[in-house]
């Protein structure tokens, strides 16, 4: 059999950054893995970051979206945040972060510049998210958060389109780690009409959506070996070099071992 390639080095729309050596391309891959765990840990959803060194500065322009597993929803974090103390004490966390950041990438300063994404929800897109989601069971799926902000990420994907497929399969990837095995075929159907859903409400107003395809590996349902689920909606050109296809792969860690998420959205 032939080697396969990866999905995005030879595309002509390949945003991400390039090096000629191994060891710095995994450098970069991990540090960046460290940003976005920071700040989903704090509740920060990250969309897109990119990483920029010059004169021995780190330019880091990033847009987010503030999850409902972040403690700014909570009233004791808000009380919290007049007191002096507590605003010191994170504000300390957050510089050496930054410290440690700039130490790994051998920089002298860190210049960051975010914007948020939820500003730009529509409600009218919200609603018809969960009208028509009741006919695929999306009310017994709202009792976890991840899936709320699933639902925020799947409306500014209809409304802007500029939605990764690395946030969507980040979220997927966490949520599917706390779900036993005696739900995990009843999840992916649901993902498979939510899918659906979302694909039909783009094609009736913006159709930035040219399909979805979703494959997940690992031990479904706590069978010995290891079987497939796959689901593939609208079109993906993924032999046609030209084509706007984002993809993401992320990996899950629960009980009964790894799970492996890679998921294509083709976008025009």
């Amino acid at each position: 059999m032939g080697q396969k390639a990866a999905p995005l080095s030879l595309r002509t729309n390949f945003n991400y950054p390039i090096f000629g050596v191994t060891d710095s391309f995994s450098k970069h891959y991990l540090l960046r893995e460290y940003f976005l765990n920071y700040f989903y840990q704090r509740g920060i959803l990250i969309n897109n970051a990119t990483f920029k060194i010059e004169n021995n500065i780190l330019y880091i322009d990033f847009n987010f979206i503030i999850s409902r597993n972040s403690k700014l929803y909570t009233k004791r974090f808000r009380r919290g945040l007049k007191t002096r103390a507590k605003n010191k004490l994170t504000i300390f966390k957050f510089n050496s972060f930054l410290n440690t950041l700039g130490k790994l990438y051998n920089v002298k300063k860190i210049f960051l510049k975010s914007q948020r994404l939820e500003t730009k929800i529509s409600r009218q897109i919200l609603l018809t998210i969960l009208l028509n989601g009741n006919k695929i069971g999306l009310l017994k799926q709202l009792k976890s958060r991840n899936i709320k902000d699933l639902i925020i990420i799947s409306a500014l994907l209809l409304h802007t389109g500029k939605i990764n497929a690395s946030t969507i399969n980040f979220i997927l990837a966490k949520h599917f780690a706390w779900i036993p095995k005696k739900q995990h075929k009843k999840f992916f159907i649901f993902l498979r009409d939510y899918f659906k859903l979302l694909y039909f409400l783009d094609q009736q107003k913006n159709k930035y959506l040219l399909g979805i395809k979703l494959l997940v590996s690992g031990r479904i349902s706590g069978k010995s070996q290891a079987s497939n689920f796959r689901s593939i909606i609208g079109s993906i050109f993924s032999q046609t070099l030209t084509a706007k296809i984002d993809y993401s792969a992320k990996t899950s860690f629960s009980k009964l071992g790894t799970f492996g998420w890679k998921l294509w959205i083709a976008k025009i």
